[in-house]
């Protein structure tokens, strides 16, 4: 314990320390207009109140500068990384999943594809869900969360024939399963269903499953699909405590 609390905290990421600097900027703005006598036109920074966040940032910038016990910053981000970044992070997040792209298949991965992915990852880690306050498109959300099933469905299909263990052997009948009982009798697909229907089944522990040779890993992919999944369930209503489904049959 002693030799872990006397290495050096590591430095925060370059786009937190800029984000920092503009949060700065904007919270000089205010003092300003209100020492000047001055109509303060707003307090807002980004999606966020600047007296929202500013207690906390003061705290790790006292931390780091008066009391010199800078943060250690865990993998999954520093807590001012998370303060400063997350609703910026949720949208790049966002933009990511939704769309199609070499990503969402098993197979070999273009040039620059595979240090995006794992980035896109880290993002989706790093971020604090209770820090995002609103939504750009909430069927932007539900389609990135579809996709991710969909990898995560397919990445267990090609594994299951070399053998899967019980577990995720259970995981993914659950995935497809769920993927027949939330269509209707036309054969739509209700997203929103289909999502609530898996989620029970992801909660539990994913195992360290290959997606992109050994440097990403199925339960990497997971944890984004709880992170966005935690934002999501904000705005629609409880996920995991959502009423059952009636089942539907399916040719």
């Amino acid at each position: 314990m002693e030799r872990a609390l006397s290495k050096r905290a590591k430095r925060e990421r370059p786009a937190a320390l800029e984000r920092l600097g503009e949060w700065i900027h904007a919270l000089y703005r205010v003092r300003n207009e209100y020492t000047h006598g001055k109509r303060i036109t707003s307090f807002a920074f980004g999606e966020r109140s600047i007296w929202q966040d500013a207690f906390e940032v003061f705290r790790l910038a006292a931390n780091r500068v008066i009391l010199r016990t800078p943060e250690r910053c865990p993998p999954q981000g520093s807590m001012l990384e998370k303060r400063l970044m997350s609703v910026s992070y949720f949208d790049d997040v966002v933009a990511f999943f939704s769309k199609k792209g070499d990503w969402l298949g098993v197979g070999k991965k273009r040039k620059g594809e595979i240090p995006l992915f794992r980035e896109i990852l880290r993002k989706a880690r790093s971020l604090d869900p209770e820090l995002v306050e609103s939504v750009s498109s909430l069927p932007c959300l539900r389609q990135g969360l579809f996709h991710i099933c969909t990898r995560m469905c397919r990445t267990l299909e090609k594994a299951e024939r070399r053998g899967l263990p019980a577990d995720s052997a259970g995981v993914l009948k659950v995935m497809q399963e769920a993927y027949k009982e939330s269509q209707n009798e036309r054969g739509r697909l209700n997203t929103d269903e289909y999502i609530r229907r898996v989620t029970p089944a992801l909660s539990g522990r994913v195992p360290a499953i290959p997606m992109e040779g050994k440097s990403i890993l199925l339960y990497e992919l997971v944890e984004a699909f709880k992170s966005l999944l935690s934002v999501y369930g904000n705005f629609t209503g409880p996920i995991l405590n959502a009423p059952r489904f009636p089942k539907r049959y399916t040719m």
